[in-house]
């Protein structure tokens, strides 16, 4: 956490915006699901206000998605990350149905 915290006081990361250099257009987000930090998964979405959804028309919210449609949920849930998994549901309004990928559901 420390570590990520450095590199975001350079001014070189833009959390609300896709890691551009990755083909996977993951949000940092993504990323802290996937590597299991909780803290940063906070830090994220309670400190810095990065969202896991975007407006989608009739007012819905979109679920923000990797360029292979993963949810932040999803790579919580395929890496075997409950205690992200339960924060982004009970804190944030992550939906389990927003989990589309079987192969998600199935490991």
């Amino acid at each position: 956490m420390s570590r990520a915290l450095s590199f975001f006081s350079t001014g070189n990361v833009n959390v609300h915006n896709p890691m551009s250099i990755y083909k996977s257009e993951e949000y940092p987000v993504h990323a802290a699901a996937e590597g299991g930090s909780i803290h940063l998964v906070r830090w994220l979405l309670e400190d810095r206000k990065c969202s896991l959804y975007t407006g989608g028309g009739g007012g819905q919210r979109v679920p923000v998605k990797t360029a292979e449609g993963l949810t932040c949920l999803a790579i919580a849930a395929y890496f075997g990350h409950e205690d992200i998994m339960r924060h982004l549901v009970h804190n944030h309004g992550a939906k389990v149905t927003e989990i589309t990928e079987t192969a998600v559901l199935v490991r």
